[in-house]
């Protein structure tokens, strides 16, 4: 079963103690320190310390590649924002995507680890493995942040208010992914904290506490009694089904926690954080899910992944006819992506498979529905029944996919073949 990844909160008194000074200090600068960019400086420092000193992550991983390849990233933007006179190369765009693309794909994914192993032992060097978290969320970042420095959608930024973009340790490991537009606006003109704003904040972190530490831990021991055994093919299709519904319910209090946890957090430093979950299991079908679960992420897959498709496929369409095919194609495409970019095993792929046909489906479900009577319509758009149908179908298509997502195909086979009672 797939573990999930390490949280930056973790319950320990040093934790506490530098999450707390990091307030204290930014806030004794905001009230003490009169120069704006010294004032920005401290902000963005504190960030990158944080993460040094207190977080469970490799030094090295952040000393000798991710504090490099964001040095470049924000060099090739800075080269790449539009300049009177200035033509952009051909393929300049594309090909400074393609770095950080390129670090993650030789770091997380084990085939690409394993080619770049040997060329560098064939050369002599032998450097020690590390690890590198968050790094997949460090590269969606950095490619949106060179396609919107590049189209002018945002102005050339300053090095500090990008490095806190990229390290803002609340978002750092999990998100949510903020935009760079919108986070530069709170970065130098820090939101004011009252008496109200604080609350809420706190608020927000006990809520996450308690998701994380209560909630989420009290579905684990269900999901991983029967998804970690390793006779998984003898267990009862009622144990396998509690396993499901247990691991479903352990996800979303452990990733809502955890974005609960980064807004409030980062509110206290002045940072309004985007939402990231908006009961997304209460949704009747599985476009309206994505809008809701992880919204940061399906939103940066919409403008960044399936619009572009979409727009290169439809350049190759040929006469008329429905755009159907073409809206299936970026689904799918995208979701492939979406699953790739989650882990390096054939499971992942199979699961951003899943959605993306699942979400043509739904397309395609939406258009041939029209020509329905409309008392169909009003059943499953207006009543109870209907609209409870919908979100049961919904939450069990979601949840199914889940399976794929915890465990490598062979397990997950075995587990789906347990749900139906099949030996």
């Amino acid at each position: 079963m797939k573990n999930l990844p390490r949280r930056i909160f973790s319950l320990h008194g040093s934790y506490l103690a530098v999450f707390l000074g990091t307030i204290a200090l930014l806030a004794a600068s905001r009230r003490f320190v009169k120069n704006a960019a010294a004032r920005e400086w401290i902000f963005a420092g504190s960030q990158v310390a944080v993460l040094l000193l207190i977080v469970d992550i490799d030094f090295r991983g952040i000393l000798f590649l991710v504090l490099p390849l964001l040095c470049l990233v924000f060099l090739m933007a800075r080269w790449l924002a539009p300049k009177p006179g200035w033509v952009r190369p051909r393929g300049a765009l594309a090909g400074a995507i393609l770095l950080p693309v390129a670090v993650l794909t030789f770091v997380k994914y084990a085939f690409a680890g394993a080619i770049l192993g040997r060329l560098l032992g064939a050369a002599g060097w032998r450097p020690a493995p590390f690890a590198v978290v968050g790094l997949s969320y460090l590269v969606f970042k950095a490619i949106h942040f060179l396609v919107d420095v590049s189209s002018g959608r945002v102005s050339a930024p300053t090095f500090r208010s990008f490095l806190c973009f990229m390290m803002l340790y609340p978002t750092y490991l999990s998100g949510p992914m903020d935009r760079y537009g919108r986070f530069r606006r709170d970065f130098e003109n820090p939101l004011p904290l009252t008496r109200d704003d604080t609350a809420e904040a706190c608020w927000r972190i006990a809520l996450g506490l308690f998701k994380k530490t209560v909630l989420a831990a009290l579905c684990a021991p269900f999901a991983y009694a029967s998804f970690t055994t390793a006779e998984l093919g003898a267990i009862s299709a009622g144990k396998a089904w509690t396993a499901v519904y247990a691991y479903a319910f352990m996800l979303y209090f452990d990733f809502s926690g955890y974005s609960d946890l980064a807004i409030g957090s980062a509110r206290l430093f002045g940072i309004a954080v985007p939402e990231n979950f908006r009961n997304p299991y209460l949704k009747r079908n599985i476009i309206e899910f994505w809008t809701a679960w992880h919204i940061t992420l399906s939103t940066w897959l919409r403008d960044y992944l399936f619009m572009p498709i979409g727009k290169a496929l439809m350049k190759r369409k040929r006469g008329g006819g429905s755009n159907l095919p073409v809206a299936a194609a970026s689904y799918i495409i995208t979701f492939a992506v979406a699953g790739v970019w989650h882990g390096d095993g054939w499971n992942f792929l199979a699961w951003g498979i899943w959605h993306g046909l699942g979400l043509s489906a739904c397309k395609a479900y939406g258009e041939w529905s029209r020509r329905l009577p409309a008392g169909y319509h009003r059943f499953m758009m207006e009543t109870f029944p209907g609209k409870a149908l919908a979100t049961i179908v919904t939450f069990h298509f979601v949840i199914l996919s889940w399976t794929l997502f915890a465990n490598d195909l062979p397990r997950a086979a075995i587990l789906y073949r347990r749900l139906l009672g099949i030996g």
